[in-house]
């Protein structure tokens, strides 16, 4: 048998959903089939189906963050049972979705309990898996028959999930039949299916199935495909620096350490006045010696200079000594010349690894930069937990290994781990 229908009028099953399900049975052919998982969502091209109703399923979006985030989409009337996280170690009893959607407001945590296997949802060491319930939302299926040289099986019923992946056209007329002819062919269809079919309700996915994964970064649209399995991720752009009170105030000037002042015509009314500088090689010849006198004095002796240390406002900054040929010059200071002076305070104990400790100082880190460090060591079995307790660099900056293996319950050589890395920057090799 040969149907007719108009190419140009296909529509995804999703948006044919939006425009038919209230104008439901309709005779159609799948022009764009996908080869799926389940019974629901694994539809071959040329079938002929009359659809002749659709039901709904209530399901819950649910996020776990792991090394990356995971997105689930779980049945609520199921036999699965969670628990509801009312505080550190502490759980409400096992109970199904209908019983804590009633009694919760979402967004909730659960503890996933490990009574029932799921291949998506891998549980931790103790048996259980952490989940955020973000969402309610309904699901849609069409049931039906697919029809087999023009006829249908009353008793043998069909269900397809409304997804977008599915192509569909409506069915406008037989080849060779006049519309008389085929309106008489969908009327004897409608009543086999009232006088004999009974639908299930609830013959719909009853499995919890990943919805996405979150990525860094995805390709553009304009990306040519490599053919390769891994995505392509952009390195991550520098976070911009925000705009501060201080950046609209007058830049530091770099002057020596002041010295005692010298009569000096010349002498410039903005800066502290300068001592006489040391004197050149006996062998230098005179106009060289003019024009260091009146140039930033440079020690090219100098073979290494640690980095400014940044300090409070208006206080002096210092650099190891570059004077070389004085050893009672231990440094020298960068002073807010706009700005009241403060006393310079010489630390003669800083080094290149105390500098390299402040830039490595974790207390500007967020709660969900602590979660990365968390991944980086292997810890992230515990990224709920401070993510709860809301511990961002701050936090953690104050936490001792005991107060870890208390709070937390962390084995000793976990915490270690993690405060070597709070302290040190340290991650194991």
């Amino acid at each position: 048998m040969e149907y007719k229908y108009d190419e140009d009028s296909e529509l995804n099953l999703k948006d044919y959903f939006d425009k038919y399900k209230n104008k439901l049975p309709q005779l159609a052919i799948i022009t764009g089939g996908v080869y799926g998982k389940t019974k629901f969502d694994d539809v071959a091209s040329d079938q002929v189906v009359r659809l002749h109703r659709y039901i709904t399923q209530k399901r819950v979006m649910a996020k776990r963050s792991t090394t990356r985030e995971q997105f689930f989409s779980i049945p609520v009337d199921s036999d699965l049972k969670f628990q509801v996280v009312k505080g550190r170690n502490k759980l409400g009893p096992e109970e199904n979705f209908k019983t804590i959607l009633k009694n919760n407001k979402l967004p909730v945590f659960v503890n996933f309990t490990s009574s029932r296997k799921h291949n998506d949802i891998t549980v931790g060491p103790e048996g259980t898996a952490q989940l955020l319930i973000t969402e309610e939302f309904n699901e849609y299926y069409f049931q039906g028959h697919c029809l087999l040289d023009g006829y249908i099986k009353p008793d043998d019923t069909t269900t397809i999930i409304v997804i977008p992946d599915i192509t569909i056209v409506n069915i406008d007329g037989i080849e060779d039949q006049t519309k008389e002819k085929f309106q008489e062919y969908l009327k004897k269809m409608d009543e086999q299916v009232k006088s004999i079919t009974k639908f299930n309700d609830h013959d719909f996915d009853t499995e919890i199935r990943i919805i996405e994964e979150k990525k860094e970064a995805s390709k553009t649209s304009t990306d040519a495909d490599s053919g390769e399995d891994y995505d392509y991720i952009e390195p991550p752009m520098p976070a911009p620096r925000k705009k501060s009170s201080s950046d609209e105030k007058p830049k530091t000037t770099s002057v020596g350490r002041p010295l005692p002042n010298i009569p000096n015509d010349k002498e410039t009314p903005s800066l502290p006045p300068r001592g006489p500088l040391p004197l050149p090689p006996s062998n230098e010849v005179p106009d060289k010696k003019e024009q260091k006198k009146h140039r930033p004095y440079e020690n090219n002796n100098v073979q290494h200079v640690n980095p400014i240390v940044k300090c409070e406002e208006n206080e002096a900054i210092y650099e190891p000594d570059i004077y070389g040929d004085d050893d009672s010059l231990d440094g020298h200071a960068v002073f807010d010349v706009t700005s009241q002076m403060k006393s310079p305070k010489v630390d003669n104990t800083q080094n290149d690894n105390e500098v390299g400790n402040d830039a490595h100082d974790i207390g500007n880190k967020n709660i969900s930069d602590v979660g990365d460090i968390l991944n980086k060591l292997k810890l992230e079995k515990y990224s709920v937990l401070f993510e709860e307790d809301m511990v961002d660099g701050m936090t953690l900056k104050n936490f001792s290994e005991g107060e870890l293996k208390e709070e937390y319950k962390m084995r000793h050589a976990e915490a270690v781990r993690l405060m070597n890395y709070v302290r040190h920057g340290h991650i194991p090799k």
